[in-house]
């Protein structure tokens, strides 16, 4: 049976409880003495939470991004492209699957939304702002470490600044975090795992926008770096934010 189907079925046949008491009762529970879970076990029991397929689909967009990387150097080479042209066309590749990576893992940490759930984790041990930024940071984590071969690998293979190879890296990546954390505020968005792909296409749009002969790609190390620093210092303001949002609604 289909989700669509579910809620409908559910609709028909069940009464929905009074908000007031409901209301009452998570405040009720969320005010007993529970044991506290400490941030490691937090991270661990999170990211299973999160499904093995997504992990298996951007390990399969690292790989490809690995393998399209060799070969583009291997063909480059025996055509005859600069330096400069095969560096370039090194980093359209990675800067354009970067936001579907970021984004399986925001559909993956926002999923008890998109399932209606989230309510349902506020009389949890965990508090529901906890999990999701125990989700962000897992996924965060365990997606690092491959973003980072990457980027030795472009070092390795047509010669890109390891620093520039990361900036480029994860500047899309976190341009999609913020957008998507600003897109599932919407209910339409919380409809469908599909809006996720709005952000991601944004980002791309951004990514290989052109002003004369200046686009994103062509961006000094030190301009990389300021957008950077400001898109983290945007995280951080969006997930206080997010954080703030659920203390206001038990207030």
């Amino acid at each position: 049976m289909r989700d669509k189907e579910l809620k409908k079925l559910l609709q028909d046949n069940v009464t929905p409880p009074d908000y007031l008491k409901k209301d009452a009762f998570i405040r009720k529970y969320r005010s007993k003495e529970i044991l506290h879970v400490s941030a490691p076990r937090l991270l661990l029991q999170q990211a299973g939470f999160i499904r093995k397929r997504v992990w298996i689909a951007s390990l399969i967009l690292i790989a490809f991004v690995a393998l399209d990387i060799m070969l583009k150097m291997r063909d480059m080479l025996n055509v005859g492209y600069t330096a400069d042209e095969r560096a370039l066309s090194v980093l359209t590749t990675v800067s354009f699957f970067m936001p579907f990576i970021s984004a399986l893992g925001m559909i993956e940490a926002f999923k008890a939304q998109f399932h209606g759930v989230y309510e349902l984790e506020l009389v949890t041990v965990i508090s529901g702002k906890r999990a999701l930024f125990a989700r962000l940071a897992a996924v965060g984590i365990i997606n690092f470490p491959p973003m980072m071969f990457i980027a030795v690998l472009m070092k390795v293979t047509v010669g890109v600044e390891i620093v520039r190879g990361a900036l480029v890296i994860l500047i899309p990546y976190l341009l999609t975090m913020i957008l998507c954390i600003e897109i599932e505020r919407f209910e339409w968005a919380r409809r469908s795992a599909f809006s996720f792909l709005i952000p991601v296409l944004l980002v791309t749009i951004l990514v290989n926008f052109e002003v004369g002969d200046v686009s994103f790609l062509t961006l000094s190390v030190r301009a990389l770096l300021i957008i950077f620093v400001a898109l983290v210092a945007v995280q951080a303001f969006e997930l206080k934010k997010f954080s703030n949002m659920e203390d206001f609604a038990w207030n």
